[in-house]
């Protein structure tokens, strides 16, 4: 198991956690990435599933100010809790703060175990991970430039081809010091990087020379889970993306290496 804080997310302490350096952003140094804090929201709610013997459903995401790289504390509460369904709201605040940084809302339904699906339009699986050479997630150049964080330990394999592309990736980072991340918990890491995927597959699909895309930033993410996903690596395809007015959204069907998981939806800002 990895030890050193810039491989594992956060060190917990009671009912906080303190972001370690693996937990980082791109946008400043007192900046945590989108990612982990998907991963923290997403480890309170899956443990309540787990307790209801219920499946995550739906997944949203709300970054609501810069989270900051100290300790936050992660409270969840049901609005509804049902035989079949039941609706979570979380929150995450900043250590001596009650004001939300960020949110979280999981709708909870109860499997029907050995049910066959009745309809399934799933899209077939794009080409597999072991086909596509690694790639740096960002440039060398660039990076050299940014403060350390989670950019840095991404693992990315992008597709070249342009009448289907796909981008896989994973966090490369461990939840907790003595714990991996959950299927679930790498699954809501890596929906943090929907909107910079759907503009790469949009630019590879019609040939355009890779630009910068730090001018596109994520408000919130929405994962509709067709079932439950598998293992540490997502792919993004089928993508849709549209910016107009300073705002606009993103959309990928998601994957992992056994089949498509559902779709991951956000809305996003021009960063100016």
């Amino acid at each position: 198991m990895p030890a050193q804080a810039d491989s594992y997310l956060f060190h917990r302490d009671g009912d906080l956690y303190l972001p370690q350096t693996a937990a980082g952003s791109p946008w400043s140094a007192t900046m945590q990435h989108g990612g982990p804090v998907n991963a923290i929201i997403t480890q309170s709610i899956e443990s309540s599933a787990e307790a209801l013997e219920m499946e995550i459903s739906r997944l949203t995401f709300d970054i609501l100010k810069p989270v900051p790289m100290s300790s936050v504390k992660v409270e969840s509460r049901f609005i509804r809790k049902g035989k079949r369904m039941a609706v979570l709201d979380t929150v995450l605040t900043a250590e001596g703060s009650d004001e939300p940084v960020a949110s979280g809302r999981a709708v909870l339904l109860k499997p029907i175990v050995g049910k066959e699906p009745s309809m399934n339009t799933m899209k077939s699986l794009p080409t597999p991970r072991s086909s596509i050479p690694s790639q740096l997630w960002i440039p060398d150049e660039i990076a050299r430039q940014l403060p350390p964080g989670l950019h840095l330990l991404i693992g990315f394999h992008p597709s070249a081809e342009r009448e289907r592309p796909v981008c896989w990736i994973t966090a490369g980072a461990n939840m907790f010091q003595d714990r991996e991340m959950t299927a679930m918990e790498q699954c809501a890491t890596a929906a943090d990087m929907t909107t910079v995927l759907a503009a790469r597959l949009r630019l590879t699909q019609e040939n355009i020379e890779q630009a910068s895309l730090m001018g596109l930033m994520n408000t919130n993410t929405t994962i509709h889970f067709a079932r439950q996903p598998i293992g540490e690596w997502y792919g993004f395809s089928d993508h849709f993306i549209s910016v107009s007015d300073g705002y606009g959204v993103a959309e990928c069907a998601l994957f992992d290496e056994e089949g498509c998981v559902g779709r991951v939806t956000q809305s996003l800002i021009v960063n100016d």
